[in-house]
């Protein structure tokens, strides 16, 4: 009489499929775009983080530039902000691109872009660079990654809500669309989307992935657009 299959043998034979299934069964890759805005939120909050520790308010006068820092303290609050820019001798390599940085020299003109390295943030994750990717006049100690087009293959970047390329931050933290204001706060306090409350960043990759990436003006929390003004889950939305 041959023996059949004991409960715990049958068992075990189910668990050992198990395991192979989940071993060899294909994982999925988070797409270019995808990895691209959860990068660009990590570098947002860290932006975010620069304005609540640093206050910009003064209440003296630089005598020896062109601008008042008392009159124009607000222009030097920490920033980032995105361009697409064409190779040149500086950057060897063109594309979406984008940095981190406060605006402090000569006469607070925001240029799109971090004059020198003395404006650019430091890179946490890197000894000895500086959170943006290469710019003309500022091409040593840069972060290749900060590069979209080149890191992530990014294609297009659209600004909904914001009129301008980047956010700037306050120091209560709260984020305001990038641009040269006639006096502090006013009405820039606000996007353009939702009655001013967020705006929406959405990339587009080579691969045909999209990612979007939701910035919340009164508070500057910002996150991967998961479905309808939700946001992703933090183990992937750190």
């Amino acid at each position: 009489m041959k023996k059949a299959f004991t409960l715990v043998e049958l068992i075990f034979v189910v668990v050992v499929i198990g395991i192979l299934a989940f071993a060899l069964w294909p994982t999925k890759q988070p797409t270019q775009a995808l990895e691209a805005a959860r990068q660009i939120v990590a570098h947002i909050r860290y932006t975010q983080h620069l304005a609540l520790n640093d206050d910009k308010f003064a209440t003296h006068t630089d005598t020896g530039g062109t601008s008042s820092i008392a009159k124009d303290w607000y222009k030097r609050l920490w920033r980032i902000t995105f361009s697409n820019l064409t190779a040149d001798k500086d950057c060897k390599i063109g594309g979406w691109r984008y940095a981190v940085y406060q605006n402090i020299a000569g006469d607070l003109s925001d240029k799109g872009q971090p004059n020198g390295t003395i404006e650019a943030a430091r890179n946490p994750a890197q000894a000895g660079k500086v959170l943006s990717a290469c710019y003309s006049g500022l091409s040593t100690n840069t972060s290749d990654e900060l590069n979209l087009s080149q890191t992530y293959k990014i294609e297009n970047i659209d600004f909904s809500g914001f009129g301008t390329q980047g956010i700037i931050f306050d120091e209560l933290g709260r984020a305001y669309p990038r641009g040269e204001w006639d006096a502090p706060y006013g009405n820039k306090h606000k996007f353009s989307q939702d009655n001013g409350s967020f705006g929406r960043i959405t990339l587009s990759a080579k691969d045909g992935s999209v990612a979007k990436i939701l910035v919340f003006a009164e508070t500057g929390y910002a996150c991967v657009e998961n479905v309808d003004l939700g946001c992703e889950a933090p183990a992937n939305n750190p």
